[in-house]
């Protein structure tokens, strides 16, 4: 046992000294001075006791034990003095101490209260392992929620998030409501004017949902890729073949929701098993299949024209509660004035809550009506880039601020990656100034287009750079160095796209 004590009288420390020693202490620490008594408690914070005087020469015990309670939440503290009033005890008891020891004490009376600090400290000992054990509990649910997300993100690896071509702007919003979700989905671009999505809803709760949803999204990814690879994709096969797997996988009691839709020239081609109606700019398209089942034999695909937009969704979004009834009630009203995806999502959690895993994926043909207010063509060097964002600032234009801080982001990123190739911004010097330490060593011009029309204003940015992965954007939420312009620009826009190989990218804010 390890016990410090602190008073100006060395008569006392003596005469305690030795009464500790008869009940076979031998850690005692005793200090007349109360600089050398902090400076040993900050390399002692294991201690088990302190004894600290009221009455010092430089101070008094209720400063002593202001300065140590941070460090030794755990440690015994006792008060000693020669004043025996009732004030001076209650209020040590009330300022953190934890009893009050007069100096004239007997032997019996000192034998008495260390047994009981003894037994207290092998409680306090106990409670500090089940603590250090939760706590390391926690950091281990903290890393398997991170890795479980990461897992999530890379078996989800949607090709038509945030994308757009000449055909069609794509979205995509996926929030499970909790760690294990039963809601999967995934998109591909197979080829020109030709989509895939598939949206998964396995019925139920926890690791079984998920296991089943994610291992059938599994199939089905994998089963595209090599169809793609092999130029052989049959939407009619492959349905089957999905519908096939699905069911060796379901208990007896599961079943599975799931829409795979098929984009071709012009046409949509649609399987509904049991999931929320698809919405068109035109039509409400119900599910044309029960939900998948261990004994699901038919399968009913139907073809119809591609609207201007089309909404795919799970139930999340479409049971939550609204004005006593649901929310796909509200989202019929809404939908026709609905031009992105972040409209429904921010009108959903004003007028309801989430109450599932929530999974939509929004797809439009761009309005081309809009009227060019501002455009420009720059290399990509320091000094022409803070040219034309000084030019820009003071341009007669709505929401000036918001596209200077977008496109500050977006030029100075390809500045860096593109033009002085720095892989991690760990590798920039601390005054920023790039050009010291890095060589422009590529010669890339931007062209950059400002229009508008009624409602919105879109920023439209082409550089003739060689592209980057935009699949990466998605590891944002994991690296430290990464992502933060894309989370700007996701905040302050409302819809933001990239071309296939990130060199060109059209950006949507209320005008």
């Amino acid at each position: 046992m390890k016990i410090a004590i602190l008073d100006d009288s060395k008569t006392f420390l003596s005469y305690i000294g030795k009464m500790l020693k008869k009940l076979d202490l031998d850690e005692i620490y005793t200090f007349t001075k109360s600089k050398d008594f902090y400076d040993f408690i900050s390399e002692n914070t294991n201690i088990d006791a302190v004894f600290i005087d009221y009455h010092l020469e430089e101070t008094d015990g209720f400063d002593v034990l202001e300065n140590i309670k941070q460090t030794l939440p755990n440690t015994y503290k006792i008060m000693i003095t020669s004043d025996s009033s009732l004030e001076l005890k209650e209020k040590a008891l009330n300022l953190g101490f934890d009893t009050f020891l007069e100096k004239n004490i007997a032997f019996a009376d000192l034998q008495a209260l260390i047994n009981m600090i003894k037994t207290l400290r092998k409680y306090i000992k106990k409670e500090i392992e089940k603590k250090e054990a939760f706590k390391k509990i926690l950091s281990y649910k903290e890393y398997q929620e991170k890795i479980i997300h990461q897992k999530q993100n890379k078996i989800m690896k949607n090709e038509l998030e945030m994308f757009f071509d000449e055909n069609f702007l794509f979205e995509t919003y996926f929030k499970p409501k909790d760690l294990l979700t039963g809601d999967t989905v995934y998109t591909k671009k197979i080829s020109k004017n030709e989509y895939f999505i598939g949206l998964i809803d396995a019925m139920g709760k926890g690791l079984g949902a998920s296991l089943t949803s994610f291992n059938a999204l599994s199939f089905l990814k994998h089963s595209i890729n090599k169809a793609v690879e092999y130029n052989d994709f049959n939407f009619e096969k492959l349905n089957k073949d999905f519908i096939n797997y699905v069911k060796t996988i379901l208990l007896e009691n599961e079943i599975l929701s799931a829409t795979l839709v098929y984009i071709q020239n012009g046409k949509m081609h649609y399987a509904n098993f049991g999931n929320p109606p698809i919405l068109t700019s035109s039509a409400i398209l119900g599910a044309n299949n029960y939900p998948i089942r261990y004994s699901t034999e038919d399968i009913q695909i139907d073809t119809v024209k591609m609207e201007n937009k089309i909404l795919i969704s799970s139930d999340g979004i479409f049971e939550s509660p609204y004005d006593e009834t649901i929310y796909f009630k509200r989202l019929k009203e809404i939908f026709p004035k609905i031009t992105f995806l972040k409209e429904i999502m921010e009108d959903f959690y004003a007028k309801s809550k989430q109450i599932d895993d929530t999974c939509l994926v929004f797809i439009t043909k761009e309005n081309k009506n809009f009227q060019t207010i501002f455009e420009d063509k720059l290399l990509l060097q320091k000094e022409q880039i803070d040219n034309f964002l000084q030019k820009l600032y003071i341009q007669n234009i709505p929401n000036i601020e918001q596209i200077h801080l977008i496109l500050h982001e977006i030029l100075t990123n390809t500045y860096e990656h593109a033009v002085l190739e720095v892989g991690n911004k760990e590798n920039i010097n601390e005054t920023n100034d790039f050009s010291k330490k890095f060589d422009e060593k590529r010669k890339i011009f931007a062209k950059i287009k400002l229009s508008k029309n009624e409602k919105w204003l879109k920023i439209e940015y082409q550089d003739d750079s060689e592209g980057f992965d935009v699949q990466k954007i998605k590891d944002a939420y994991y690296k430290k160095y990464h992502g933060r312009g894309i989370k700007i620009i996701k905040h302050l826009s409302y819809g933001l796209f990239f071309n296939e190989k990130g060199t060109s990218i059209k950006i949507f804010l209320k005008a």
